[in-house]
């Protein structure tokens, strides 16, 4: 197998994971708050925000960056980010009574902005790297 070859399959997977998950977010959202998009809308606008805002002077850091340290930071974050979220979107939806019109009480809100800065910045350096 070429070194090609596992580079082409490397970036399928690492892109193919990052199409899943965000599509797999605004509709884990969706399914812990099903009578409200905000939490949904909150989540994109600033995951949409976030990168046309930092995209530049990330790209200018990455260019002045050894590639192979940027990866390894860029993996070690965005998975770690994953994680992080993963385990914040579980506790929100054990926390968040999902039955209810008005699930918004401090720690889902709380929770939920935990998850907004760790979500959005798993996913602007996912972009990156």
């Amino acid at each position: 197998m070429s070194p090609f070859w596992r580079l082409y399959v490397s970036h399928a997977l690492s892109t193919f994971g990052d199409r899943i998950w965000q599509f797999a977010v605004p509709l884990m959202l969706v399914d812990i708050f099903p009578f409200t998009l905000l939490p949904t809308a909150i989540f994109v606008f600033f995951t949409g925000l976030s990168k046309a805002v930092l995209l530049p002077f990330l790209g200018r850091l990455v260019d002045s960056t050894d590639r192979l340290r940027v990866a390894k930071i860029g993996s070690f974050v965005q998975n770690g980010g994953i994680a992080i979220s993963m385990l914040l979107l579980y506790a929100l939806d054990v926390l968040t009574d999902s039955r209810s019109r008005h699930p918004w009480t401090f720690g889902s809100v709380l929770l939920f902005g935990i998850f907004l800065i760790v979500g959005v910045t798993g996913d602007v350096i996912s972009s990156v790297a």
